[in-house]
């Protein structure tokens, strides 16, 4: 119970877990990949509430895989965080093996001609 307990813990908050079941894939995805037995099951209808403020993003729910179980987490509304995108849950089929990609924020690269105007600034 206390597995369960800190697994359902560090998913909600966001950190990246890999179940016994799954295996870890090469690279920098390697921790938010996750290598599944089979495809999931249909995702389920929610109803999206209206944005508790400006700045919230929508999570739509989403299967999430824990030690061979599927795990329906509901959606719901997040603070947006600044340089940074959300990156859906989604499973892909590679081959004749299921994927899965837990969700996760990505840090924003600047514009390539802010870069360079930054550059060419510091240069001065």
């Amino acid at each position: 119970m206390r597995t369960l307990t800190l697994a359902l813990l560090l998913a909600v908050s966001g950190c990246a877990t890999l179940s016994s079941s799954g295996t870890k894939t090469s690279g920098t995805q390697s921790q938010l990949t996750v290598q599944v037995s089979q495809p999931p099951p249909t995702d389920k209808v929610e109803d999206k509430s209206s944005a508790p403020g400006f700045g919230y993003i929508w999570v739509a729910g989403y299967w999430d895989y824990l030690d061979g179980n599927y795990i329906w987490r509901p959606g719901h509304w997040v603070q947006g965080k600044p340089d940074y995108e959300y990156v859906r849950a989604r499973y892909e089929q590679n081959g004749g093996q299921w994927m899965f990609h837990r969700p996760h924020w990505k840090r924003r690269h600047a514009p390539q001609s802010a870069l360079g105007s930054k550059q060419s600034a510091s240069a001065q």
